[in-house]
């Protein structure tokens, strides 16, 4: 897998390219989005590529190879599903940048796939457990990303501002997608199963809260519980990101705990 390293931190950083492309609203970003929407929507999206590249990135950094389970289970599940939606629109609509967009996100798809194979060989090298409050976190965070999914795919207006129907549906499955990221690292509570999903949670953060607080300006009465409940999130997710990542001094280190050799006594044979 050590082969992987520079694709990994390439990867991460064309993602981050595209979410800058978006966030900013450039043509060439917004023209590979087949859902256009309105700005807030651009931002959101720019949010998710920015939470799916810092991941990558630290995996690759820090040869920590078996944490690419977790990633390549939530993720390619979030691309499997977005990639039969956009085939079953394209069906509907027969418009080309579905039919596009459905292809790329299969072969992402495939690929996550690959690194799931690939990576369930190689255990986590960290021996350091996963704090239990952030383990609580991820469990509530689950449930929140569950609901916030179902309700979307129901297209039922939850976050504060105005989606179409199919992108409402198509941020369900995004959602959906991160609740199984969240919940692979409650199955494997080692700590390098939870530190890329909080470093994914930060630059989330740090690329929407902006938006949010704008809305603030002019909030919409029907969207007013959405937006205190979405900044509330991502502002109590943000500081248990930044707190268990670079304060909390079991965890901040970012040198890899390996676990103690063995040894053996005076008395025992080799």
């Amino acid at each position: 897998m050590r082969f992987l390293r520079i694709p990994l931190v390439v990867a991460g950083g064309a993602a981050l390219v595209l979410a800058l492309g978006l966030f900013f609203q450039m043509p060439w970003a917004k023209n590979l989005w087949p859902l256009p929407d309105g700005r807030l929507s651009y931002a959101f999206m720019a949010s998710i590529l920015a939470g799916t590249a810092i991941p990558l990135i630290w995996i690759g950094l820090a040869r920590e190879w078996g944490a690419l389970v977790g990633y390549a289970f939530g993720f390619g599940g979030m691309y499997g599903a977005m990639a039969l939606y956009a085939f079953l629109l394209y069906a509907e609509q027969n418009r080309e940048p579905l039919l596009v967009y459905g292809c790329v996100t299969l072969a992402l798809t495939v690929l996550c796939l690959l690194l799931l194979r690939g990576a369930s060989r190689f255990p986590i090298v960290d021996a350091r457990q996963a704090p239990r409050v952030v383990r609580l976190a991820f469990f509530m965070e689950v449930g929140v990303l569950v609901l916030v999914g179902s309700l979307l795919v129901a297209q039922i207006a939850i976050l504060p501002w105005p989606l179409k129907p199919e992108s409402s549906v198509m941020y369900g499955l995004v959602f959906f997608g991160m609740a199984l990221y969240f919940s692979y690292a409650l199955f494997k509570p080692e700590w390098h199963n939870s530190r890329g999903q909080l470093l994914g949670f930060l630059a989330y953060d740090l690329v929407l809260i902006g938006p949010l607080l704008g809305i603030f300006a002019s909030p919409r009465p029907e969207y007013w519980l959405g937006l205190l409940a979405a900044t509330a999130i991502v502002l109590c997710s943000g500081i248990l990101a930044v707190y268990y990542l670079f304060v909390q001094k079991t965890t901040r280190l970012w040198m890899v705990v390996k676990p103690p050799e063995k040894t053996f006594g005076r008395g025992s044979h080799r």
